[in-house]
């Protein structure tokens, strides 16, 4: 280990000692202190989406590397940290799978809610990346019928068999988002699912819309009028966070505080993806598996247990309980408010993924299981 390195990580970022530790001299450091003043003897610098990074965070520091254990970028000014020679990487997919499971537990418990099955369902995916483009592997094991929407994949020929939204909001009845939050452009997102899109869903009939992807991709006032219509509305990321409108969190079917793709596994590997562009920076060679160090570092797979009626359903709301979320959410924002939706994500107890899981009694998901720990 080189003494002389600095790199400074946001204290939420698990295992960061036992990673960067070999890297170099690691300070943890609350999100909320990471400030220009404190860094002027850094080399490094490891956060989160809740840090902006740019000229006025960096200005005069040492800082050479800047690495972000997410899967956005919008917080990062790229064009300065380039201009600055400053080199920079996220990690991307890291989640995808966590979020995966948090989407599939949300349409359990609506399918539950609403007294219908998952043979009766066709699912819209907004956004084909690593995430959309795992769930729509794991609806189509399952035999769900499933529209993929992505203009910019269609675009570029990534995407052949892409739908556009007006054809989701006809033909499905759960519509999921998983898109960046971009503001120009062809394909902009911001608030993209405002008052034309809700008008063209019809909340007659059971329909439910997901939003695990960024918070101002929705237009708050049109969500609002779309559940005082009736409409079924989850939400994981909100308009304005953390000081999001409490009149929205009373109206959604289930919330929860931007905590989708926190599982054990997730924070691992976007923790693993940023000390591994670290070393090839710092020129390491003998750089550790992301497989080794799963068995050195992380704890014995979690137990669940499903009985011998266990549904589909069922077993994703017990690989995930999406319900308890939402109730954390509810008594520390009314207890709080944007300071409790903050102080649910901070301390947040993260689950674990279908890898990190060992399912017992019921013999017959053994296939899923096994197709899950794969995806």
């Amino acid at each position: 280990m080189s003494s002389c390195y600095k790199i400074t990580v946001d204290k939420a970022i698990p295992f960061a000692e036992q990673l960067f530790g070999e890297l170099g001299e690691v300070t943890l450091v609350p999100a909320d202190s990471i400030c220009n003043a404190g860094l002027k003897q850094t080399d490094a610098l490891i956060i989160r989406s809740v840090t902006q990074v740019d000229e006025s965070l960096l200005k005069n520091t040492p800082v050479s590397f800047v690495g972000s254990a997410t899967i956005g970028t919008e917080h990062l000014d790229k064009d300065w940290l380039e201009s600055q020679s400053i080199h920079w990487c996220a990690s991307p997919g890291c989640n995808a799978v966590a979020v995966v499971q948090y989407v599939m537990s949300a349409i359990s418990y609506w399918l539950n809610a609403r007294q219908l099955t998952l043979d009766d369902i066709c699912v819209g995916i907004v956004g084909y990346g690593a995430i959309g483009s795992r769930l729509a592997k794991l609806l189509s094991y399952l035999g769900i019928e499933s529209l993929l929407c992505d203009p910019p994949k269609q675009a570029t020929g990534e995407l052949v068999n892409s739908h556009s939204l007006e054809q989701l909001t006809e033909q499905c009845n759960v519509i999921s988002f998983h898109t960046p939050l971009t503001k120009s452009g062809p394909h902009a997102t911001y608030q993209f699912i405002n008052h034309e899109f809700f008008n063209r869903v019809d909340c007659q009939i059971p329909k439910l819309i997901i939003n695990a992807a960024r918070g101002n991709i929705l237009d708050n006032e049109a969500a609002i009028k779309w559940c005082d219509k009736g409409g079924d509305l989850m939400l994981d990321v909100w308009p304005n966070e953390p000081a999001i409108d409490d009149s929205l969190l009373s109206k959604v079917m289930l919330g929860t505080s931007h905590i989708a793709g926190y599982s054990l596994e997730g924070k691992f590997n976007a923790s693993y993806q940023i000390y591994r562009q670290l070393a090839q920076v710092l020129g390491k060679t003998n750089i550790v598996s992301l497989e080794k160090l799963e068995r050195e570092l992380l704890p014995e797979p979690s137990l669940v247990t499903l009985g011998s009626g266990t549904s589909l359903t069922s077993l994703f709301l017990s690989s995930y309980d999406i319900i308890s979320d939402y109730q954390i959410l509810k008594e520390v924002y009314q207890q709080k408010g944007a300071s409790g939706f903050k102080f649910a994500r901070e301390f947040y107890n993260f689950g674990r993924e279908f890898k990190g899981q060992q399912w017992s009694g019921k013999s017959a998901f053994t296939e899923l299981k096994s197709f899950l720990d794969n995806l």
